[in-house]
């Protein structure tokens, strides 16, 4: 059977982003700038309602309890 390259890449793209969205998540849970970094291009626009501007800017604004990704409300917890 012949590999569809196109397919292929689909998936690829498509993990990408899976992984992109996670390493998000868990630098928004952990409060952890450096992690935040590693998911945004140095030049990386972001509008999250309140907030519009660069993604560094974004990294600084004070963190919040909660984070909406995907039409879902992650919680974050005291431990």
């Amino acid at each position: 059977m012949a590999i569809d390259e196109t397919a292929l890449q689909r998936l690829l793209d498509k993990e990408a982003i899976r992984e992109a969205s996670l390493k998000y998540t868990r630098g928004i849970d952990r409060h952890d700038d450096d992690i935040l970094r590693q998911v945004y291009h140095p030049d990386a626009r972001d509008d999250h309602g309140e907030y519009i501007g660069s993604a560094e800017g974004l990294i600084h604004t004070p963190k919040r309890s909660t984070a909406k990704i995907g039409g879902c409300i992650i919680i974050s917890l005291p431990t």
